[in-house]
Formats: structure tokens, C-alpha cells, sequence
């Protein structure tokens, strides 16, 4: 249960904003070290925008989704361009659509023999990718999150694997949890997603009185335009994550932004090195 006097590290507050998500409820996580946030010690609060599963896969997750489901795509299609012996490069000049026209023709039944019928199935095959792709690649720039709903529809697997992946905290920039209590209002049954690279801020003042809680009217009173009430109309501390799940979300936030790329050390150093130890030399037989 959080205090509703307080803002602290952990603390889970209803009427926070998301890139993408207006309209839709958003709540905040607090990451501002509990130190700082107790004391007064900052004049601003940060947290990471926390949305619903649902909400999620028909926005960020979709498209994640529908990345996938077109690597997946052209790598079929390149599979079989391997299997006729065609370079892959004539992706990048033809539609895909026209090379299954040209070089995977279609057979019609009865079928004189096996072969016949094995190139009636490619040829199947590669229109059915074909058009798979010209679906997929036309939702990436459609209106989200129509275009969502309309490429997962038949790319069930893509959606099971990235749930799992998503449930065990292998996407680098979401992090789930897969309940924050029964305080607020439009709660999830499938769980909620917090963004880890959408750093969001709130002024100390409005920290303050968001701890008491907040109405919307209060909220134009006031003139606080941090917060959104699209989905609520009372602001407040609806949950806190505790201990050890806070670490662990400060430990994945820090790791997500504390990596460092650098140079590979060159490999040949190794036979200098065993050269030097053991050099050749040789054996005893």
C-alpha cells in the first residue's frame, strides 16, 4: 500500500504522460533516489510512464511485432530465392510479388507427378509471403494502432514469443509488472509495461500535492499541466513498488543507459601471449 503523504523511489501514481498514449491510462514510477525525493532535496521528481499490457501490444509492442514478423518474412522468401539458385540482391529491385510471379509459376492440378506438385507449393508459398510482406511493410506507415490490429491478426507466434519475451524481461527498453494493486482505476488483467527510455519529470510543487492527491478541477485551479487526466480524474499514489523489485527496475534502467561499446582487442594478442608462455615447440613423443 503506498502513503498517501509522501513521493518516493517506487512510488505509482495514476495520471502520468506517455508519447503515444493520450487518451489511454498512464501511470508514473518514481525513479528519483529515495534520498532526494523524502527530503526535498531536487526540484523536480523523474519517473518512467507505465502503461497497460493491451495498450502496449497495439502500440510499441505492435510494431515491435510487426518488425518481426518481417524479418521473419523476408527470410523465407530469401530461402526460397536460395532454393531456385537467385541472388538475394533482386529483392532490392523487384517487388516481391513479381518475383514469385516470374520465377515461381503456378501449377495447376492434377498434377502430373511429385515435382509438379512440390513447385504448385512453392509456388503458394512465395505468393503467400509475398503478400504477407506488402501487408506488413503498409502497416509500419499506417495509423497506429489500426495498422496493429490488422498485421497480428495472422502472425499469432510473433505475438506469443514477444509475450514471453516481454514476461521475462528480454526487451531492452520495457519492463513488466505484472500488477501495481487494486487502488486505481482501468486496471489491467494481463499486466502493465513500464518505458525505461521515456525519462518524464514533475515539479516539486506538484509532487507535493500530488501526494495528497489531486482532482482535475484542482489541477486547472492550480495551473499544473504536468500531469494528464485523459483517463482519470483524481491523481494520486495508487501503489509502490517495493524491495526487491525497485532494485531490480533501477538495475535494468542503469544497464539499459551504462552500456558501453568499445573496440575488440585485437585477437592475435592471444597467440602472442601463449607464444610467450608455451612457446612452440616440439612435442614429446
Amino acid at each position: 500500500m503506498p502513503r498517501l503523504d509522501r513521493i518516493t523511489q517506487g512510488t505509482i501514481f495514476c495520471g502520468g504522460v506517455a508519447e503515444g498514449y493520450d487518451g489511454k491510462p498512464v501511470w508514473g514510477v518514481v525513479i528519483t533516489a529515495r534520498c532526494d525525493a523524502v527530503h526535498d532535496k531536487t526540484p523536480i521528481i523523474n519517473y518512467l510512464p507505465l502503461v497497460r499490457v493491451e495498450d502496449w501490444l497495439s502500440r510499441n509492442g505492435g510494431l515491435l511485432a510487426i518488425e518481426k514478423a518481417l524479418s521473419d518474412t523476408l527470410a523465407g522468401f530469401k530461402n526460397m530465392l536460395t532454393h531456385r539458385s537467385l541472388s538475394h540482391s533482386l529483392m532490392e529491385v523487384y517487388p516481391l510479388s513479381e518475383l514469385a510471379a516470374v520465377h515461381f509459376p503456378e501449377v495447376s492440378a492434377p498434377y502430373a507427378s511429385k515435382k509438379e506438385e512440390k513447385e504448385a507449393q512453392l509456388a503458394l508459398n512465395a505468393r503467400r509471403l509475398a503478400a504477407d510482406f506488402e501487408i506488413l511493410e503498409s502497416c509500419q506507415s499506417a495509423r497506429i494502432p489500426d495498422a496493429v490490429k490488422r498485421a497480428v491478426r495472422t502472425h499469432r507466434k510473433v505475438i506469443h514469443t514477444l509475450a514471453e519475451n516481454l514476461v521475462g524481461q528480454k526487451i531492452a527498453g520495457y519492463y513488466y509488472v505484472p500488477d501495481i494493486g487494486g487502488l486505481t482505476d482501468h486496471q489491467s488483467a494481463l499486466g502493465y509495461v513500464i518505458h525505461l527510455r521515456e525519462v518524464r519529470y514533475i515539479g516539486r510543487m506538484t509532487a507535493n500535492v500530488l501526494a495528497k492527491g489531486l482532482s482535475r478541477e484542482d489541477s486547472i485551479d492550480r495551473k499544473i499541466t504536468e500531469l494528464a487526466f485523459d483517463a482519470f480524474d483524481f491523481a494520486f499514489p495508487v501503489s509502490e513498488l517495493v524491495s526487491p523489485w525497485i532494485e531490480h527496475l533501477m538495475q535494468t534502467f542503469c544497464s539499459l543507459f551504462g552500456r558501453i561499446g568499445v573496440t575488440d582487442i585485437d585477437k592475435s594478442l592471444a597467440a602472442l601471449i601463449s607464444g610467450a608462455v608455451a612457446p612452440d615447440c616440439e612435442e614429446n613423443v
